[in-house]
């Protein structure tokens, strides 16, 4: 598979994810847990274990001190395990967010991550979608 098809399918899996969580504040795990097992059997099979189990298990040390849902954790190993670009750059889109509302004095915070994921996964998918045409001088 190219990068191009997996980061589109990428973004419309992320999508009725992010409508979930950008209304009701929750992911489902039937939307969820699938993507986590996708996740670790493509980590395995590609041999590209070390980002994925570090996102992993920083994502439940974060959720088990109540900082992070448990979706957001399972679909930032997703991210990991099949697009790290579109992990870092929800990572900065999740940290701009987060400093721009802690400036505006906002403590109560909820960050709809899975959003940020979704918005991150299209950026991306342009990208590389602008990259498939321009032909190298």
């Amino acid at each position: 598979m190219n990068e191009l098809t997996i980061t589109a399918g990428l973004t419309l899996y992320l999508l009725p994810c992010a409508i979930q969580d950008w209304r009701d504040n929750r992911v489902s795990n039937w939307l969820t847990i699938p993507a986590f097992v996708v996740a670790w059997i493509i980590v395995i099979a590609f041999n590209n274990l070390a980002l994925a189990a570090l996102v992993c298990f920083g994502c439940y040390a974060a959720w088990s001190c109540g900082w992070m849902g448990a979706a957001d954790g399972k679909l930032a190993t997703l991210l990991a395990a099949l697009s790290p670009p579109t992990l870092f750059i929800s990572t900065i889109l999740l940290a701009l967010t987060f400093f721009y509302l802690r400036a505006r004095g906002q403590t109560d915070l909820h960050v709809p991550a899975v959003v940020w994921f979704c918005v991150s996964s299209g950026l991306y998918t342009l990208f590389v979608l602008a990259q498939t045409f321009v032909q190298p001088l």
